[in-house]
């Protein structure tokens, strides 16, 4: 897939998302579910985004919808758009979900990481 094509996708899922979270009303101020865009006026999220980033080299992390809710501060779902399908989910994920231990170098981390 060619660069433009995947900026596309990328673009073309983000309005999707942006799009029914519109129809769920939690853009509405008067809801207690809220819509944040690639930043967050949380204090602990914008710590925890500081240095988030996907190339790993330190940068702030900036998922393109947060979505909380002040009935219930420590809910936080966290949209983060890929425009491959083979992007969306680590191959070790049943290991880390059973708890068990990742035999990969520091190398392999990182590039599992940065997906």
């Amino acid at each position: 897939m060619s660069k433009q094509n995947s900026a596309r996708n990328e673009r073309n899922t983000e309005n999707l998302v942006r799009n029914e979270l519109r129809n769920l009303d939690y853009y509405d101020a008067a809801n207690s579910v809220h819509v944040e865009e690639q930043k967050s006026v949380i204090e602990e999220v914008k710590r925890l985004l500081k240095n988030g980033s996907k190339s790993s080299k330190g940068g702030r992390g900036c998922p393109q919808f947060l979505v909380g809710n002040t009935d219930a501060p420590d809910f936080l779902i966290v949209f983060e758009r890929k425009a491959l399908i083979s992007d969306h989910e680590s191959s070790k994920l049943e290991m880390i979900l059973a708890g068990k231990e990742l035999c990969e170098t520091e190398e392999e981390a990182s590039k599992r990481i940065q997906r």
